[in-house]
């Protein structure tokens, strides 16, 4: 959905380049990244990998490049580039019954078989700034592992692209 929120100088969107200060206009989505494999994405402790960047706002270590959000123009042209700098990539949504419990958490990182990550539309830069794009149709694009850091089955499930309709400013 597309939302207005003003943002201070010093809050962790601005800080961290996902928007700038002021009054912004928003492309607010959620994401789940589910593991559909035969075994867990285990990343284990963050502080001993490399991959991993300690986040001051959100107090922290996040895996960067984990996922490109890009706003394209019918053409496929690239309109706006999320800068979403990094992710905590935990169990939060059991979507298969025979998972076992819970057991990755942004201390100990990983998503388990049958358990998805997910990041709802309130998430800090869990958005696109869409602030000055005139209305119309576009394409909504997510790339998860767009550098194939992690090892997996096949990457064939690791883009999607939904059309989203962005209404006049006026209507916001």
């Amino acid at each position: 959905y597309v939302d207005v929120q003003t943002f201070a100088t010093d809050s962790c969107e601005v800080r961290e380049g996902c928007t700038a200060a002021g009054t912004r206009r928003l492309l607010r989505f959620e994401t789940e990244s589910r593991n559909y494999g035969t075994a867990d994405l285990v990343f284990g402790d963050p502080s001993q990998n490399p991959r991993f960047v300690w986040d001051p706002c959100h107090n922290h270590y996040h895996f960067g490049q984990f996922t490109i959000y890009r706003l394209l123009n019918q053409s496929g042209g690239v309109v706006v580039q999320g800068n979403k700098i990094g992710f905590c990539l935990e169990d939060t949504i059991k979507w298969d019954p025979a998972a076992g419990p819970q057991r990755y958490n942004c201390n100990y990182q990983g998503i388990q078989r049958g358990w998805a990550d997910r990041y709802t539309y309130n998430v800090p830069c869990q958005f696109l700034d869409i602030t000055g794009v005139p209305q119309g149709t576009y394409i909504l694009d997510t790339t998860l592992d767009p550098l194939n850091f992690i090892p997996e089955l096949n990457d064939f499930n690791n883009n999607l692209q939904v059309t989203v309709e962005i209404p006049p400013e006026d209507c916001s």
